[in-house]
């Protein structure tokens, strides 16, 4: 394998860059499986998980409920659902290989993967991808016979499951074909419900290779559209890979479009998980973030409560989920819907008539659902800080609250940010008077403040919450979870640190004590809370207590990481700080080696939930690909980093790097380059006319 065109090769594979696709080496053994997550750029519910093995499954309509080939969760597997033997059929030779299984060179790219051997002297090709809007995984196979002429046998073979218990192994052979020197065979194998299939004629339509060939360049050529809106240019290349294309693929791909991963396969959307999704497809297709948000709203009650998570309908089943018990998922809606009108200028959303769960045919709007959202999350405990309930963004912590007694600071940061959030919108209403209402959501955001300057300080951060019983979480005088992160990365987040210099010393000392307690940059772990639970406080905090120490959200959790880092770049003071985080969960970063490659296991191409922090497992990558991280990671590169927020027709710069980067931005039929210097503050007003336009910041 060539590895002289790869960028940050590290022994088991490398990006190449000119062409989008992170390039493995088939002669080794990756640590862990290193996969790819493909689906429909269109969103159509179809798709497939492969690795550089050719491990993974298949679906259909829902990842988790119509799954057509098996999914194990097992990540170092060597008994495929599919594989391809490729035979000598002359009478002198039986050899044999298993193609997709036995590689020299693996590429996973946007949309597709492509599996490389040369054996017996023929050189093999396999490409597996979607077509755009057809239930069908398609398989093409080219067998090229380099050296002489070849007889040989192509047998292909699949797991298809039956029904919920049952699976068996199916195959398609292609016997005795003679390839003359200098010629090719290519081939064609498609998995996908077989009734559908000869219903939409898709077999008739995919038998022809050329054609499929074809098919493979459109996908291609619609996720580098989509993924390629903003490109980056800086000083640090590791964040530029990441940034163009990858982390959108991440979150388009698998977090929005398939819901499922190697580590997890749930199908199910999450309330606030594909919410948050969102965020970073604000600036690449508007489209898809407002019809997630409509969709969401959708799954709202009429008290304002949500679905925690659920499947929807496809075929005869029904859909179906769970009410939610946790106290920040509705809240959600009120943030991302905010973000996605800033972002985009869309105000037409507020107006957009969704009805309820238990309300179908009601004609309220989205703003309306908005409201609910804010008045169901209106409960107070004796500190006047949120009733934390079932647990808030810390699904672990069920136990806190179980009483109704127990009480989030966090939820208090996150519940004055949203009412400031409505408040915004609601200027935006311009056929209601909200003027009453605005008057008590800022009312109420003064009461949190000051409950929150007056009840959760402890000294020198401010702590995580409160048990039914009074125990403060998050406290010095804590045995475990001393330091809760999102507490104080929330306190700027917020907005609430600006309330005054009271709130700005406060905020600030939280963040220093985050850096000296949470933070260690030299083995880039980034703690989320710090010592972590043991498991003899399940019953009072919640499962969180049942993961090992450092594992998940009783350790390292890169989603509240890059919160962190967030943060720290709104400060003058500590953005050095916040930007050394960013690089710290980059997985590159973790994977410049081989031996790094040893320790964090994972793929270096995508974002993880987790970089394990305690133990002897410290260091390792935990739960790739299905993660919300991804989406707050761009968002934050883009906006809090390198300064580049756009307001509706308009680009406003605040840089916080140190570097000049270039940001490449494709607006509607025009394409514009700026050029940001260090520290540059600007404003520009986009303009689509069809020409390229250059700015310097």
């Amino acid at each position: 394998m060539d590895t002289n065109n790869l960028v940050f090769y590290n022994g088991y594979g490398g990006f190449d860059t000119a062409n989008n696709e992170y390039v493995i080496d088939g002669a080794k053994t990756t640590p862990l499986a290193w996969s790819n997550v493909i689906s429909c750029v269109s969103g159509y519910p179809f798709g497939f998980i492969t690795t550089e093995k050719g491990d993974g499954f298949v679906w259909h309509y829902n990842s988790r409920e119509n799954r057509l080939t098996p999914w194990t969760g097992k990540c170092t597997t060597t008994d495929p659902n599919e594989w391809i033997t490729l035979s000598l059929a002359d009478e002198k030779n039986t050899a044999s290989c298993r193609l997709i299984c036995e590689n020299d060179e693996v590429r996973h790219g946007f949309g597709y993967s492509v599996f490389y051997k040369e054996v017996f002297g023929l050189v093999t090709k396999v490409t597996v991808f979607v077509p755009q809007n057809c239930p069908v995984k398609l398989t093409l196979v080219d067998v090229y016979a380099d050296k002489s002429d070849a007889y040989i046998d192509l047998d292909y073979h699949a797991r298809i499951i039956r029904d919920e218990y049952t699976f068996v192994s199916e195959s398609f052979d292609t016997h005795h074909v003679k390839i003359k020197q200098g010629q090719r065979l290519n081939a064609v194998y498609m998995i996908g419900s077989e009734a559908e299939m000869r219903k939409d004629k898709i077999i008739d339509t995919f038998r022809d290779y050329s054609y499929c060939l074809s098919e493979l360049e459109t996908v291609r050529n619609k996720w580098k559209e989509l993924l390629g809106k903003i490109k980056i240019k800086s000083e640090d290349r590791e964040l530029d890979v990441l940034m163009n294309g990858w982390l959108a693929y991440q979150t388009v791909s698998c977090r929005l479009f398939t819901r499922s991963s190697m580590y997890q396969s749930g199908g199910a959307y999450g309330y606030r998980d594909q919410l948050q999704d969102t965020l970073c497809v604000n600036y690449l297709d508007s489209a898809i973030s407002r019809k997630q948000i409509i969709l969401h709203a959708a799954c709202q009650y009429s008290n304002g409560n949500v679905l925690h998570w659920w499947h929807t309908a496809y075929r005869d089943v029904k859909e179906f989920g769970i009410d939610s018990k946790y106290s920040d998922d509705m809240l959600w809606l009120v943030y991302v819907t905010y973000k996605y009108v800033v972002n985009t200028g869309d105000v037409s959303i507020l107006s957009h008539k969704v009805g309820y769960l238990d309300n179908r045919e009601s004609d309220d709007t989205l703003f309306d659902h908005l409201v609910k959202s804010i008045d169901c999350a209106w409960e107070f405990g004796n500190l006047g800080l949120p009733l934390i309930k079932g647990g808030d963004w810390n699904d672990g912590m069920n136990n806190v609250g179980k009483n109704r007694q127990g009480q989030s600071v966090w939820l208090g940061f996150f519940l004055y940010c949203c009412l400031d959030c409505i408040i915004y919108l609601s200027k935006e209403i311009r056929n209601k008077d909200y003027s009453f209402q605005r008057r008590q959501w800022q009312n109420l955001a003064k009461e949190i403040a000051g409950n929150i300057h007056k009840n959760a300080w402890d000294g020198k951060w401010y702590i995580r919450a409160v048990t039914d019983d009074g125990t403060a979480l998050g406290s010095a005088a804590a045995e475990e979870c001393k330091i809760d992160s999102i507490s104080q990365s929330w306190s700027v987040i917020s907005g609430m640190w600006q309330i005054s210099e009271a709130f700005t010393s406060r905020s600030m000392l939280a963040l220093e004590s985050c850096r000296d307690y949470l933070f260690n940059s030299d083995t880039g772990i980034v703690r989320l809370l710090w010592p972590p639970f043991s498991y003899k406080n399940i019953d009072k905090i919640g499962y969180i207590a049942a993961y090992p120490p450092g594992i998940r959200e009783n350790g390292a959790y890169t989603h509240a990481a890059i919160w962190l880092a967030r943060a720290m770049l709104e400060t003058d003071e500590l953005c050095d700080t916040g930007y050394k985080i960013l690089k710290a969960v980059n997985p590159i970063n973790h994977s410049r080696t081989s031996g790094e490659c040893a320790t964090y296991r994972i793929e270096p191409y995508v974002i993880a939930a987790d970089i394990y922090s305690e133990g002897r497992n410290i260091g390792r990558g935990g739960w790739s690909w299905y993660t919300g991280s991804a989406s707050w990671y761009y968002t934050t590169l883009l906006e809090s980093l390198f300064g580049f927020i756009k307001k509706g027709n308009q680009i406003e710069i605040n840089s916080k790097y140190n570097g000049t980067v270039t940001v490449l931005y494709r607006f509607g039929g025009s394409e514009y380059e700026f050029c940001i210097t260090p520290k540059a503050k600007g404003r520009v007003e986009l303009i689509d006319d069809g020409k390229k336009h250059y700015y310097t910041v």
